[in-house]
């Protein structure tokens, strides 16, 4: 009969023939062969394998193949690698039991990742407040459950109805609170955030001097109420009677000129103004029909690159007006304002700013709506390597920037304070002996 040869040195087992299995700690493979030692192979000690094995079989990939950890890999007796040794990928956090879980084999894989990870919570399972609405595209929260301080990951506030632009035919609602739909303002949200303009069919002419304008659908009032300043939109002075006198003569005080009246906002002085002249020694508000033009709406030229319209973020902003009928490339400086530098934005605390002298706001002042395209997000500590000894925090810590070299030890690993206050030194007491 055959002898059973025992397992060689560092190795797990009865025999040779009924298999051997090195110790954690060690790695190789032991073969049974029909020649002396009737086995061939060895297990040696990771350490002696040098750093570079160590990464490789420890090895974690992601889609983009790099590497995520490089945390020596210590295998049990039955050949599972342990789930604490996989970092969970973007948007998944450690099943709660995790330390006791097993990947499928002895190296933890991608194919590991639902064993071992739970996937955190999609923004779709946040209630936004009323005032904001869901962020596009897949987002995921901190957690496996969506809190409070999954707001700004999630959702974003809805648009100002003060930054749509009513048109010709409507005026913005006067209600500075009123928002949009969405995040961005579309034509549909014009029902909301706007009022048709009155009609001048809807003016009552002074009953003195005026008469009601043969008015079309174009003959609209400056908002959705007509008021005393849309007079001379509206109506027409009424004809005077010529009378002549054969029996005497009489001398009136003579007419002002136009060009001694000073139009209103909203209109411009008809250029031939020298000869037009007011009803009486002195113009009045009444004369603006026949001394002046409605000015353009600086709403109606566009600006050039790196320019807003002015008053189009504030709440309450009244109309600009260009200098003519019509507006023209010298009316940019009354009508236009620079867009502000990126520089100014608020980011949030998970962002920081684009790189210094890049980027500017939507409008002449920097707002929420501005996060986007003015911050980036912060490196997360889920890219940094703890040592052997440390947790890492993961994905719900960010780092001081938005590279990853912006990550440390200290914002990103968690010791076990427990087991880092039990050692003791024993030095002293050697040396007295």
């Amino acid at each position: 009969t055959c002898s059973q040869v025992p397992c060689p040195a560092h190795t797990i087992g009865m025999s040779v023939s009924e298999g051997c299995t090195c110790k954690p700690g060690w790695d190789g493979d032991i073969v049974a062969t029909t020649e002396p030692p009737y086995y061939s192979g060895q297990c040696t000690h990771l350490h002696q394998l040098g750093d570079s094995y160590i990464r490789h079989i420890s090895r974690k990939w992601e889609p983009d193949d790099r590497e995520r950890s490089t945390v020596p890999a210590l295998y049990p007796p039955d050949g599972q690698m342990h789930c604490l040794h996989l970092k969970c990928p973007e948007g998944h956090l450690p099943k709660d039991n995790y330390k006791i879980l097993r990947c499928k084999t002895r190296v933890c894989e991608e194919s590991d990742v639902p064993r071992c990870c739970d996937p955190c919570a999609a923004c779709g399972t946040l209630q936004c407040d009323v005032t904001m609405v869901q962020r596009p595209g897949h987002r995921t929260c901190a957690g496996k459950v969506c809190s409070a301080v999954d707001v700004d990951t999630c959702c974003e506030p809805k648009a100002s109805c003060t930054s749509i632009s009513c048109g010709n035919a409507s005026v913005p609602v006067a209600d500075e609170g009123l928002t949009c739909a969405g995040a961005v303002c579309l034509e549909q949200d014009m029902a909301t955030c706007c009022k048709p303009r009155a009609a001048c069919s809807n003016y009552t002419c002074p009953s003195d001097e005026w008469l009601p304008k043969p008015f079309s659908k174009n003959s609209l009032c400056r908002g959705s109420v007509c008021q005393w300043f849309d007079n001379p939109t509206c109506c027409k002075r009424k004809p005077r009677p010529t009378t002549t006198t054969t029996t005497s003569t009489t001398t009136s005080a003579p007419r002002a000129r136009c060009n001694t009246y000073t139009c209103p906002s909203g209109y411009t002085q008809i250029l031939d103004d020298d000869n037009l002249f007011c009803v009486g020694a002195n113009c009045t508000m009444l004369d603006t029909q026949t001394c002046c033009n409605l000015a353009a709406l600086c709403e109606s030229m566009n600006c050039s690159h790196g320019k807003v319209h002015r008053g189009l973020d504030l709440e309450s902003s009244p109309p600009y007006y260009c200098s003519g009928i019509t507006c023209t490339p010298a009316d940019e400086p009354r009508c236009c304002t620079p867009k502000a530098p990126c520089s100014l934005a608020q980011c949030p605390q998970y962002m920081v700013p684009i790189r210094e002298g890049f980027g500017v706001c939507a409008g002449a002042t920097c707002t929420e709506e501005d996060t986007d395209h003015c911050c980036k997000m912060k490196a997360n500590c889920a890219q940094f390597q703890c040592p052997p000894d440390a947790d890492n925090r993961g994905l719900a810590q960010y780092c001081a920037g938005d590279a990853p070299e912006s990550c440390d030890e200290d914002a990103c690993c968690l010791r076990d304070i427990s087991t880092s206050t039990t050692t003791t030194t024993t030095t002293p007491q050697a040396n007295a002996s």
